[in-house]
């Protein structure tokens, strides 16, 4: 499942994923210059879940949201002090099992295409307090 905005190809996108079976499920939003992470759609794993577990069963039983790796990519439009765009400050959040895979990293830099010279990429483990929130069954 993806959502498509209509944007140039020259920006790169924030949202969700997942790892499975070694490639990347995403739900994302396109960003511009003008983006505000704070007005974005909340993706939430577990609600985005419920309309995508049935496509991704593991031995033929529907798993919980936080059974497979995953992260977020939340994308922050940084300006100067005259309000003129200068980078995105790219965040990557993730399961240690994707963030410490570089060959992961790298589907990831490329789904989000956060490759662009605009972009700063930053990977980040720890979303919660103790770390814990992106663990998946392998990882717990």
């Amino acid at each position: 499942m993806k959502r498509y905005i209509k944007c140039s190809v020259e920006t790169p996108k924030a949202g969700i994923f997942w790892i499975i079976d070694n490639q990347i499920v995403s739900v994302y939003d396109e960003v511009n210059t003008s983006y505000n992470p704070l007005e974005q759609d909340d993706l939430l794993h577990k609600e985005i879940w419920n309309m995508l577990k049935h496509n991704y069963k593991c031995n033929n039983k529907v798993v919980p949201y936080d059974f497979y790796p995953r992260g977020r990519v939340m994308i922050y439009p940084v300006r100067n002090s005259s309000g003129e765009f200068q980078y995105y400050d790219c965040l990557i959040y993730g399961d240690s099992c994707i963030l410490n895979n570089s060959d992961l990293r790298d589907t990831i830099i490329d789904e989000f295409r956060l490759y662009l010279k605009s972009c700063e990429v930053s990977f980040e483990g720890k979303f919660s307090v103790d770390g814990t929130h992106y663990t998946c069954h392998n990882c717990r």
